[in-house]
This record gives structure tokens, C-alpha cells and sequence, in this order.
């Protein structure tokens, strides 16, 4: 054992030629010899193992066979010297198949989780997927079982395609490649999600932790359309692809793609969310609230532009029994005499003390999604210009204040204080043109719904 982990190729044969046993297994069971030298990814020592009579096909207790734990590791030239010895290329006795593992080991998840294997080699994945298929590997084989990896996930993958998995991590190259060895596009999981659903967003856990940019999710959600994808197909949980995007941070991108493509806006899922609801605010994972603005602002105008009804606010309190509270039209005499009442972000509502406390909050708590100059990032939108009055034109104080509150920082919202929140919209206001005063802005909800905030 310890010869083949080390990957002493001629310690093996020699060993092996003085009678050692070649199917003894660790202290726990789960490794052989040759199933330490795939795990290293050490070909000599496999080989001279394979030589020795080893069953290429040798699998681990869970049924994980040696060709399946060589992608595991990424050990891609020694899984194609394995096919090239007979591996069964579809094998999966643990649940999924090479061309699954592929698209995990190609693109892992970030954020709380353990690095991804690092490449051996001189055999591209690619190369090694299109073998794969070549050696009879079933490239729309269906996944049986979920993996227990640590990888945060909140799609149910059962029934997934290696497609789809290359789908859900925005990875194109990997799709390009599939679709070119046969997969369908079209094939959903056990619970209907799809291809693009996957792409868009549907299942993500965490923009940033899970793969995928908001263009890469705009190129894949593109990619799979042209494959055959339907921007309207819902899954038995309800969810559409437009869901999807909101999930993925708010991809503003990849909304407007599905938009453009005719994608409803009022499909409801089990939850009770319409894409515009997941924009305006949900608890989308355990005590994390997810807000996106910026979304929330195209979907409604959307909406309008197709004559839907358009709520106010999905947000609790903004609804009736009949559902949610729909803005009516209101007399010029009536909006006049309610903004002549207020005092707007131009007259001095904060001071430059408080704004300069509220800048370093912001560095602290902020900058890491929103950047330090509040331009945004693909995972957070920018909170100055042209993007921060397209959301909070016409509105008030406190709905800037209520949106931060809710949202920052994003690992633990509301949970800064009110006078810090109150001290980082004033660096709001301050960066975005307005002037200080001689009073502080507060942080007394009910006074902040009396200052307008216009674009002037």
C-alpha cells in the first residue's frame, strides 16, 4: 500500500513478485493498493498494478469505482489510461458517472468550502469527456444519487444529466463539448428543473460561492435556448428560469435575455414568489435576506411595458387580502402637496461627521459586494449614479435606509444597528451628490419616510 501511494512502481512489482497480496484493503476497508495509486493519480504505480492482475474496474466500499475516483481528483490522464484497460465508462455505483464528476471537478464551488483538485496530466477534461463517449459512455446518463461533498446546494439533482450539471456551473466550454458528443439540451431532472433553469440560477445557494458569472450564466442560459431550452418550462416546484436569474444575484443580463425571449413574469412557484417577489426581498436561504433593487426595477418595468398589474411592494405589509397593494394613479395637485410637505436629500439632512462615520461602515461592511467606489460588482449592484436613482427615485429616506438594512452585509443582514445603518445612507446620499447639513440624518423610521429622495 504504502509503495503504490507513493507511487514506487518498481517497490510494487517487486513486492507483488515475493507474494504480496494485492487485494488487501486499509484498516477502514475502503482502499486497496491500486485504489491508493489512483487516488494520487500515480500511473506507474496503477499500471504496474493492472500488470499484476488488479480488476481496472476496483471500487470503493460506496461503489465508487477507480475510474470515477481518478476524476474525483482530477487525475484525468490516469482515468484515460484506465479506459484504455477496460474501465467501464459508466460506471456509478456511488450514484453518478465519470461525465457527472467531470462537471464538479471542473468548476468547484467556492466560499466555505475546501479548494477543488488541482489537474495532473497531460489529458485535457475535455479530451477525456470526449473519450469517455468514444469508450461507450452514455452522455445523457441520469444522476441516482446526491453526492455528500460540503458543497452547498439547494437544486434537487436527481435525474440530472452531465449537461445539466455543466449547465447549473455556467461552465461552456463543458457544454459545448457535451452537446457536440450528443446530450440533449432538453433533458429536466426527477423534478423538472432544466438545462437553462440550471444555468439561470435555479438551485444556486450563493452568487460567488457557486460557479458562474453573470455573463458566463447570460452565455450558458444563451447556449442551451439555441440547444432547444424553453424560457417558460417550470419545474414541480414552480420555479422558472426568471426565478433562476433573480436567485443568481440579481443577473440583470441573463433577466433581460429571458425577457427578450417572452419569459412570463407572473408565474408563482410553491413559495409564493413571482421573480418580482424574489427581487423585492426574500429570506431565499436560512436567516439571509436576498434583495436585488436593480431587478426588481426591470421586472416591474416590464410589467408595465405588457400591461400587468404592478405591485407597490411584495414586501410583508405591502400586501391585502386581495394580494399585493397595486400603486394607483394619484392627482398631480395630491403628489405635489405630499412633496411640498417633505424635505428631500437636497436640503442638508445629514452631516459631513455622520457621513464620513458611514464611509468607513461601508468599507467595512459593504465594499466586499458593492466595491469601494459603490460601482457594484456582478454580484451586487452599484450604489451610486444613474443605478442608485433608477431604484430609489420617488421615494423616501427610509426605503433606502429599510433596503440597506435589509440586505448588508450580505453574510448577516440587520445586523449592524440602526445609527450605523442611518450613518451609511448618509454616505449614500453624500456619494451621490447630495449636501450636508447641521443636523444628522436619523435613524427613527418614521422620520426618514418624511425626506424625498429625487434625482433632482
Amino acid at each position: 500500500m504504502w509503495a503504490a501511494a507513493e507511487n514506487n512502481a518498481g517497490v510494487v512489482k517487486l513486492l507483488v513478485e515475493r507474494g504480496a497480496d494485492v487485494k488487501e484493503r486499509s484498516k477502514s476497508g475502503s482502499f486497496t493498493p491500486y485504489l491508493f495509486a489512483v487516488r494520487g493519480g500515480h500511473v506507474d504505480a496503477a499500471k504496474a498494478l493492472l500488470d499484476a492482475g488488479v480488476s481496472v474496474n476496483e471500487s470503493l466500499p460506496d461503489g465508487t469505482s477507480a475510474l470515477v475516483l481518478a476524476v474525483i481528483n482530477a487525475h484525468y490522464e490516469l482515468a484515460s489510461v484506465l479506459l484504455d484497460r477496460g474501465a467501464n465508462p459508466n460506471a456509478d455505483g456511488q450514484g453518478w458517472t465519470a461525465l457527472h464528476q467531470i462537471a464538479w471537478s471542473r468548476r468547484h464551488n467556492a466560499g466555505f468550502n475546501l479548494p477543488g483538485p488541482v489537474a495532473t496530466g497531460g489529458v485535457d477534461s475535455l479530451d477525456l469527456v470526449r473519450k469517455l463517449v468514444a469508450k461507450g459512455a452514455d452522455v445523457n446518463a441520469r444522476q441516482q444519487k446526491e453526492p455528500r461533498d460540503g458543497n452547498r446546494n439547494l437544486l434537487n439533482r436527481l435525474g440530472a444529466t452531465p449537461f445539466l450539471l455543466a449547465a447549473k456551473s455556467d461552465d461552456l466550454p463543458l457544454m459545448r463539448a457535451l452537446l457536440d458528443c450528443g446530450a440533449d439540451a432538453r433533458l429536466a431532472t426527477n423534478n423538472g428543473t432544466t438545462p437553462m433553469m440550471a444555468a439561470a440560477g435555479v438551485g444556486i445557494w450563493a452568487p460567488g460561492e457557486n460557479p458562474g458569472t453573470h455573463e458566463e450564466a447570460l452565455a450558458a442560459v444563451r447556449l442551451a435556448f439555441e440547444a432547444g431550452g424553453d424560457v417558460n418550462a417550470i419545474d414541480k416546484e414552480g420555479e422558472t428560469a426568471l426565478h433562476g436569474a433573480v436567485y443568481r444575484g440579481g443577473a440583470i443580463p441573463v433577466i433581460q435575455f429571458l425577457i427578450d425571449k417572452g419569459a412570463r413574469l407572473d408565474v408563482v412557484n410553491k413559495k409564493g414568489w413571482t421573480p418580482l417577489t424574489a427581487a423585492d426581498g426574500v429570506e431565499y436561504t436560512p436567516a439571509v435576506l436576498k434583495r436585488y433593487p436593480e431587478a426588481a426595477a426591470l421586472l416591474r418595468r416590464t410589467m408595465r411595458e405588457r400591461g400587468l398589474p404592478v405591485p407597490d411592494s411584495t414586501q410583508p405589509g405591502a400586501t391585502g387580502a386581495g394580494g399585493p397593494r397595486t400603486a394607483a394613479p394619484a392627482s398631480a395637485e395630491a403628489t405635489a402637496g405630499r412633496q411640498d410637505a417633505r424635505s428631500s436629500i437636497w436640503d442638508g439632512v445629514y452631516t459631513e461627521a455622520q457621513a464620513k462615520r458611514g464611509e468607513q461602515s461601508y468599507a467595512k461592511s459593504c465594499a466586499k459586494c458593492h466595491a469601494e467606489d459603490l460601482l457594484g460588482s456582478t454580484n451586487a449592484p452599484a450604489l451610486v449614479g444613474q443605478a442608485f436613482f433608477a431604484r430609489f427615485d420617488r421615494t423616501s429616506a427610509d426605503e433606502v435606509f429599510d433596503v440597506i438594512r435589509r440586505t448588508m452585509p450580505q453574510e448577516a443582514p440587520d445586523t449592524l444597528g440602526m445609527p450605523i445603518y442611518a450613518d451609511i445612507v448618509s454616505y449614500l446620499f453624500r456619494s451621490n451628490g447630495a449636501p450636508d447639513g447641521k443636523t444628522e440624518l436619523p435613524a427613527d423610521r418614521a422620520k426618514l419616510r418624511e425626506i424625498l429622495v429625487t434625482s433632482r
